[in-house]
């Protein structure tokens, strides 16, 4: 900010030296033109200061919560998440990034956990994207499988038999679209005791391809406090209503 300043001290200081050696006075138009540039750039400096303070507390939220479960903290992303985790959230938009990402195990289990940001579409009509996410690497390779909120669009799309996998609970087949590469896989996945626990927690969208599950919330929304141990619990607790026969497939 400070640099900022001096800028505009000198740059404003440079006109009117100049005007004084050419032994004129500053016009009104010029001292006025000095003067939009002086806030223009004042403001441009307040929203720098802004964006660095934001990125701070992230910087220091994730390094915090690495140091709470004693796991290991990066700034970049060692791993190239995007590209070396086949997720469909991955194969959105362009200028896919993560960032602020901590890594550690927990009962065994890898976890790597993230801010993830990507862009969709182009010139005015660009939007910037940011969502946090879990990834848990587990020693059973799944099937392809995707698990979201049902939405408006689902229920139309369903009326002209676009379908996704129904299950027993109608419950469930409300609240969640559910795609998968075999039907039988994603019934061994989701029994009634999954399908109770999935209720409890709406809001996610969950995806499993190979040894990796990555859950984040479908709206996408960057984790808090609260946010990053409710996820991580979940994790675990799908993880353990799994069948244990599934270990053997």
């Amino acid at each position: 900010m400070m640099i900022f300043i001096m800028v505009f001290s000198w740059f404003h200081r440079g006109i009117f030296v100049n005007l004084m050696q050419s032994g004129s006075e500053p016009s009104a138009g010029a001292t006025s033109i000095v003067g939009y540039v002086v806030i223009v750039i004042l403001i441009a400096a307040v929203v720098i200061g802004i964006i660095l303070y934001v990125e701070h507390l992230r910087k220091e939220f994730w390094r915090e919560l690495a140091r709470a479960w004693k796991f290991r903290y990066y700034h970049g992303d060692p791993h190239d998440i995007p590209n070396n985790y086949p997720f469909q959230l991955f194969d959105q938009g362009h200028q896919r990034r993560v960032k602020h990402l901590i890594e550690g195990e927990e009962r065994g289990r890898l976890m790597l956990m993230f801010d993830y940001h990507y862009k969709t579409g182009s010139g005015k009509s660009q939007q910037h994207h940011e969502l946090s996410a879990l990834i848990v690497e587990i020693p059973i390779i799944g099937m392809r499988l995707t698990v979201r909120p049902e939405n408006t669009f689902d229920r139309f799309a369903a009326f002209f038999g676009f379908e996704d996998i129904n299950f027993e609970l109608e419950a469930f087949n409300r609240a969640f679209q559910v795609h998968c590469e075999s039907k039988k896989f994603a019934y061994d996945v989701f029994h009634p005791r999954m399908m109770e626990f999935m209720l409890q927690h709406r809001e996610l969208a969950l995806e499993w391809c190979g040894e990796a599950l990555l859950i984040y919330f479908y709206r996408q929304k960057k984790f808090d406090r609260d946010d990053a141990y409710a996820i991580k619990k979940i994790a675990h607790r799908f993880i353990d209503l799994l069948p244990e026969y599934l270990n053997r497939t």
